[in-house]
C-alpha cells in the first residue's frame, strides 16, 4: 500500500513538471529583467511554445481617455539553429481587442498572401498596433467605432488586448503550425 501511494505521488509531481503543450501566460507587470530585455514597455506578457516567443507589450496599464495608447507586439526564434523560416498571412501576428464593459470585441482581419519570413535566431519581428476594427449590429457599436477610430486613445472601458501568432514551419518537408497567443489588461479611465 506504501510503495502505492509512493508510486502516485511520484507519477503526480513528474506530471507536473512535464510540458503538456500548453501555454503558459507571463507576468502582466514587468520585472527588471524584462524591462531591459523589452525597453519602454511595462506591462508585459509572454509566452513560449517550441522555438518561438511572443511577447504582448504597452507602455502602461492605465491610460487617461484621448491618450495615445502604445501597443506592440514580438515574435523571436529562440532555437538552436541560426534561423528558420515561417510562413504566414500578410502578418504572422495579429491584435485581437475586447472591451468588457460594452462586451465588445474589435476582432480583426489578415490579409491572405503567403509571406515567407526568415526568422534569424535570437532577433525580434516587431509589430506596432494600428487602430481597426471589424463590423457588428451588436447595440452601441456604431458610436463606440467612431469613438475609438478618433485619434490614438481608446474611449473609456477596461480593454483585453491579446496578440495572437499564427505561422507555420516546415520540418523535413511537412507544415508545423504554430498558433498561440497572449494577452494584457488595460483600463482607461479618468484618475
Amino acid at each position: 500500500m506504501r510503495r502505492a501511494m509512493v508510486m502516485l505521488l511520484l507519477i503526480a509531481l513528474l506530471g507536473a513538471c512535464s510540458n503538456s503543450g500548453i501555454p503558459s501566460r507571463g507576468p502582466d507587470v514587468v520585472t527588471d529583467k524584462m524591462e531591459q530585455a523589452y525597453p519602454g514597455m511595462r506591462v508585459v506578457s509572454e509566452v513560449r511554445i517550441d522555438d518561438f516567443v511572443l511577447q504582448i507589450g504597452s507602455e502602461k496599464s492605465s491610460y487617461e481617455p484621448g491618450e495615445p495608447v502604445k501597443l506592440e507586439a514580438r515574435l523571436m526564434y529562440a532555437g538552436n539553429k541560426d534561423e528558420d523560416k515561417i510562413y504566414h498571412a500578410m502578418t504572422p501576428l495579429a491584435f485581437d481587442i475586447s472591451e468588457s464593459t460594452r462586451q465588445f470585441n474589435l476582432g480583426y482581419a489578415m490579409e491572405e498572401p503567403l509571406i515567407e519570413r526568415v526568422m534569424k535566431q535570437q532577433q525580434w519581428y516587431v509589430q506596432p498596433y494600428k487602430k481597426g476594427a471589424g463590423y457588428s449590429e451588436q447595440e452601441g457599436w456604431d458610436a463606440f467605432i467612431k469613438e475609438f477610430m478618433q485619434g490614438d486613445g481608446f474611449p473609456e472601458g477596461n480593454y483585453s488586448v491579446k496578440v495572437i501568432a499564427d505561422f507555420y514551419t516546415l520540418v523535413e518537408g511537412e507544415k508545423v503550425p504554430y498558433r498561440f497567443d497572449t494577452e494584457i489588461n488595460l483600463t482607461v479611465g479618468k484618475k
